[in-house]
C-alpha cells in the first residue's frame, strides 16, 4: 500500500536523520545531491521526478536527453568518488521502500541504526 509522500515531506525524514540538500559534493564541479550524508559515510539520494515528456514545455531539465546524460556523468563520478547513491521516486518514497533503502545504506556503511536513530551520530 503507498501512500502519498511529497518531495519536501521526504526530505524532512531524511534531516532527521541527518541528511543535507543540494549538497556539493565535488570542488570542481557544479554537481549536487538532491540529499545527502557527507564524509564519512557519503549517501547521496537523488530523487527522480517526472522524465516521461515535455507536458507541452519542451524538454527542460533532468527530463531532457541532456539532462539525463548530465545526472548519468554526476552519478559516475560521485560513485567513483566513494559515493554510495540511491535513486528513488515518487513510488518508492510513497511505499516505504526508500526509506529501507536508506536504512540500508547507512547499515552497510556501518552504522548501528538504533544508536543514529537515537542521535548518536557517530560514523
Amino acid at each position: 500500500m503507498s501512500r502519498a509522500v511529497s518531495r519536501d515531506d521526504f526530505g524532512a525524514e531524511l534531516g532527521y536523520l541527518g541528511f543535507v540538500q543540494e549538497l556539493r559534493f565535488l570542488p570542481n564541479r557544479k554537481y549536487r545531491w538532491d540529499f545527502a550524508l557527507p564524509a564519512p559515510l557519503k549517501i547521496a539520494v537523488e530523487y527522480q521526478g517526472f522524465v516521461g515528456g515535455s507536458h507541452g514545455q519542451g524538454d527542460v531539465g533532468h527530463a531532457s536527453i541532456g539532462g539525463m546524460l548530465r545526472d548519468q556523468h554526476k552519478w559516475s563520478l560521485g560513485a567513483l568518488d566513494g559515493w554510495l547513491i540511491l535513486l528513488v521516486n515518487a513510488k518508492t518514497v510513497g511505499s516505504g521502500e526508500a526509506m529501507k533503502m536508506v536504512y540500508q545504506a547507512l547499515t552497510a556503511r556501518g552504522v548501528d541504526l538504533d544508536r543514529w536513530l537515537r542521535g548518536e551520530r557517530t560514523a
